[in-house]
C-alpha cells in the first residue's frame, strides 16, 4: 500500500486487505478446525520450499521499493486464483467439501474478479519506461507464476 502512486490506489489496497482480515481469514480458521491444525502450527508453519520461495520473491519485490514489482507478484498470484476458480464453473459444478467450495467461492466473485481487473489495469499503468526495470518487473511477474504453480503442485503431491 505504501508504494502505490495515489490516495485511490491506497483506498483499493485497504479495502482488499479488510477483506483478507475477515473473509479469507475465516475461511482459513475454519480449514484449519476442519483439519485439526495445531494451533502452534498455525502460528509457526513449517513451510514448504515452494512457500519459502514464494515468500522470499514477495519479500524482494517488497524490498525494492518500487510499485510495479510489488504489483507484479500481486497480480500473477490473484489472476492465477481467479482463473482456477473459474475452471470450476457455476456453483452446482463446485465440489461438495466446504473447504474446496469456499476457496472457489472466495476467488470467484465479482468483487474478486473486479480486484483482479484493478490490479490488471493498475498493472499496466504503471509500466516503467525504463528497459531495464521493465525487465526486471516481467521477470518477477514470470516468477510469481512459476513459484505458485510449484505451491499449488508441492500441495497437490502431499495430498
Amino acid at each position: 500500500m505504501a508504494s502505490a502512486p495515489s490516495l485511490s490506489s491506497r483506498l483499493v489496497f485497504a479495502k482488499v486487505s479488510g477483506s483478507f482480515a475477515s473473509d479469507e481469514n475465516s475461511y482459513f480458521q475454519d480449514c484449519f478446525e476442519e483439519l485439526a491444525v495445531p494451533e502452534a502450527e498455525r502460528d509457526n508453519p513449517e513451510l514448504t520450499v515452494a512457500t519459502r520461495d514464494f515468500d522470499g520473491l514477495m519479500r524482494r519485490a517488497l524490498n525494492t521499493r518500487t510499485y510495479p514489482d510489488i504489483v507484479a507478484v500481486l497480480l500473477a498470484a490473484e489472476w492465477l486464483y481467479r482463473d482456477w476458480a473459474a475452471r470450476a464453473g457455476g456453483p452446482d459444478s463446485w465440489p461438495a467439501a466446504p473447504k474446496h467450495a469456499e476457496w472457489i467461492r472466495l476467488h470467484n466473485n465479482p468483487e474478486y474478479n473486479g480486484w483482479v481487473a484493478w490490479l490488471r489495469e493498475e498493472f499496466n499503468a504503471v509500466e516503467p519506461a525504463d528497459a531495464v526495470i521493465r525487465t526486471r518487473v516481467a521477470a518477477t511477474f514470470t516468477e510469481a507464476v512459476r513459484l505458485e504453480r510449484a505451491f499449488f503442485d508441492s500441495a497437490i503431491a502431499a495430498g
